[in-house]
């Protein structure tokens, strides 16, 4: 995942050496040294600053150091310096249409190349902490929907069975707000910081639950390459409801189709288009599990969590929608558009 691997030489003598600066907190701006071996020209030294950090590629599980100093083919692998001599970072790749160097370089950060070349000479492979919990980014109607004053966290959507989530207590709807006494920022954040963590840690996790915080803790597991729930009538049947959706009860054949176990659900017949329901990505087929606190079992059951919301003074109200692809949430505005 991160392409590093360690080399021992054998010495006669003690070789002269550079060390990873872990402590160490870069800032935008900060002047950087990448010394490489680009196109074969051995010991080149480049300059530049740090264009961002925290920056993410594609689907890593870790966090990049982007640099605009020159990294050309040949600069990976060597060291990205600050201007004291600390090794900040490992020279990693380049974002480029042509290949060659556009002033937009990236380093792994020196607190994860540590910790990996750590491993690989004690055990001779890397293992990353695994969770078990499916997340997803609380946006700032999720957010409302909890009376959150800002949009952070990661929500948990889904979690595995039998996973540590699982043996520490996680549910569906938990947003971690916490991890070892630290803020979460957003899922991939969480997402980071878990693979960082040993196998066997017992970490901390500080969560919302039905609007109260909760402390959970949890023995960090082993991530392998494939892993990273009345009697009034129902709506009328072509009723469409204020979000633009018009929903009907399930039968079994729509549970075996999502992967429903249990009970629960509404099914979507229809979304009208340019309406809250339609941006939002609410599918036809799709299903309604719950809406703020509320297991839907029936149609009516998802107007009365909306008033229930509006009673409580929320903004909006969240969402649990399941697909053939698994369930995530969203959240509704109240609020009359």
């Amino acid at each position: 995942r991160t392409d590093l691997a360690v080399l021992k030489i054998e010495s006669p003598k003690p070789l002269p050496h550079v060390s990873f600066a872990t402590d160490i907190k870069l800032r935008v701006g900060d002047w950087v040294v990448a010394v490489g071996n680009p196109f074969g020209l051995g010991g080149t030294a480049t300059a530049g600053i740090v264009s961002a950090t925290g920056r993410e590629i594609g689907r890593s599980a870790y966090d990049f150091i982007q640099v605009d100093a020159s990294i050309n083919q040949g600069n990976s692998g060597g060291p990205t310096f600050d201007l004291y001599g600390n090794v900040v970072g490992v020279n990693s790749q380049i974002l480029s249409p042509s290949g060659g160097n556009i002033g937009i370089g990236f380093a792994i950060p020196a607190r994860v190349a540590s910790k990996i070349s750590k491993e690989l000479i004690e055990k001779g492979s890397v293992t990353r902490g695994w969770l078990g919990v499916q997340v997803q980014r609380v946006d700032q109607d999720l957010a409302d929907s909890e009376n959150l004053k800002e949009a952070k966290g990661a929500l948990v959507a889904d979690v595995v069975d039998d996973s540590p989530a699982e043996k520490g207590g996680f549910e569906d709807g938990d947003i971690i707000l916490q991890l070892d006494g630290d803020l979460v920022e957003d899922q991939r954040d969480l997402t980071r910081r878990v693979g960082e963590l040993f196998v066997g840690h017992k970490a901390k996790f500080l969560v919302l639950r039905d609007g109260r915080k909760k402390t959970l803790r949890v023995t960090i597991g082993k991530r392998d390459d494939s892993q990273s729930d009345t009697s009034e009538p129902d709506a009328k049947e072509d009723s469409v409801n204020e979000f633009g959706l018009l929903i009907e009860p399930m039968d079994d054949d729509d549970r075996e189709r999502l992967g429903i176990e249990d009970k629960r659900g509404v099914l979507i017949k229809r979304v009208d288009p340019a309406t809250q329901a339609a941006r939002k990505l609410f599918r036809p087929g799709d299903a309604i599990l719950s809406a703020g606190e509320t297991d839907l079992y029936k149609p009516a059951d998802f107007e009365k969590a909306v008033s229930k919301a509006r009673a409580k003074g929320l903004k909006a109200i969240r969402v649990l929608i399941r697909t053939t692809g698994g369930q995530t949430y969203t959240a509704l505005r109240l609020d009359k558009e």
